[in-house]
């Protein structure tokens, strides 16, 4: 157990477990909002604009091998290569499906947190091997112990770039339209992760283990 003072002086109890690896992301939400505002103002299309400094052909972002991890090596690989897929993604919802700028960025930046800092950062699976399940543990317990405020729209811009993510991904054969329904099924349970989040907060003595083994992490 963490124990911290809020600015304010309030008494904050945090039950992390750091056996497990947990800890408290103080820099996500800056780095979140950052990240959408540089989306959702740049409306470049990708011809104009590099996926990324070293031009990861098409054909390789498509390449399920390339996410595959083993090594750090392999980790390095596939955070960049889901980097520059995200970008495309990016740039489907903005000339596609023609959304505004701001809720592209949102949906892209909720995407890139999901996959590149709990699917490829702690679990260190294939983005395409996502299940329903991952997307639980993420919502219901990772993000909830990684930082200091865990809330439901803050998750929920998460949850929907996600889904969205994976919808974009069935029309380019990467994932099967069943995964991606389970995977957007577990994204729109909001009720049950706020319900996590209260529990979270309301947690007193040991109850943290309990906590943690009704929706334990990978």
């Amino acid at each position: 157990m963490i124990e911290y003072y809020s600015v304010d002086g309030t008494h904050v109890k945090e039950f992390i477990s750091i056996a497990a690896g947990f800890k408290i992301d103080l820099t996500f939400k800056a780095r979140f909002w950052s990240y959408r505002h540089s989306l959702a103002t740049n409306t470049k299309r990708p011809e104009s604009t590099p996926v990324n400094a070293n031009q990861i052909a098409t054909e390789n972002l498509h390449n399920a091998a390339n996410y595959e991890i083993t090594t750090l090596d392999d980790e390095i690989r596939a955070e960049r290569h889901c980097t520059a897929l995200l970008k495309l993604f990016h740039q489907s919802l903005l000339h596609d499906l023609e959304l505004d700028p701001l809720e592209a960025g949102t949906l892209a930046a909720g995407a890139d947190y999901t996959l590149r800092e709990f699917v490829i950062g702690h679990c260190r699976i294939n983005i395409f091997a996502a299940t329903a399940t991952t997307i639980r543990q993420f919502a219901g317990n990772w993000y909830i112990v990684r930082n200091l405020e865990p809330n439901t729209e803050e998750l929920k811009d998460m949850l929907a770039g996600t889904a969205a993510f994976y919808r974009y991904c069935t029309d380019l054969g990467l994932v099967s339209v069943n995964q991606a329904a389970e995977i957007a099924a577990a994204c729109s349970q909001t009720a049950d992760y706020q319900q996590r989040i209260e529990d979270f907060h309301n947690i007193a003595g040991n109850g943290f283990t309990a906590w943690n083994q009704a929706c334990p992490l990978p």
